[in-house]
């Protein structure tokens, strides 16, 4: 019997027959690729943790003999950097690795005072509490109604 070693852990899935790679890193989602060299049993597992802090995540092999697994990572923050760490049965070295999560949706801004004149209308606000991203811009759109004062 060979001892199982971790031959990938990556949010890139390769696509070897049709020589493509796709990234699986979104704003609140990762999903991890896991393929293991010998799955000695269905019951073998692997699973993930986050920053080390977190509570480990099963993986989840595609079927009973496969050594391919995905460990979904949900509920994230947005542009955030983490470290997963991968452990599976009887493989003594766990594997680490180190994503960000895209820019996302920032909260409202806030603070939102209205200051208007005869002629204008001056518009300040603070910044969101969860920013989402390194940049981010907010559209204001004018909507006027004829018919009123």
């Amino acid at each position: 019997m060979t001892a199982t070693t971790i031959d990938y852990f990556s949010a890139i899935y390769s696509d070897e027959e049709n020589a493509t790679d796709t990234i699986y890193v979104y704003d609140t989602f990762i999903l991890l690729w896991i393929k293991v060299s010998d799955r000695p049993s269905p019951e073998y597992s692997c699973q993930v943790r986050i920053n080390d802090t977190d509570k480990w995540h099963p993986a989840d092999f595609l079927n009973d003999s496969t050594t391919i697994a995905i460990a979904p990572m949900m509920n994230l923050d947005p542009y955030t950097s983490y470290v997963f760490t991968l452990n599976c049965d009887g493989v003594v070295e766990n594997l680490k690795r180190e994503y960000r999560t895209e820019i996302g949706r920032p909260s409202p801004p806030q603070n939102l005072t209205v200051e208007k004149n005869l002629t204008s209308v001056l518009l300040t606000w603070s910044p969101p509490l969860k920013p989402a991203g390194p940049d981010y811009y907010y559209q204001l759109t004018e909507y006027f109604n004829a018919g009123k004062d």
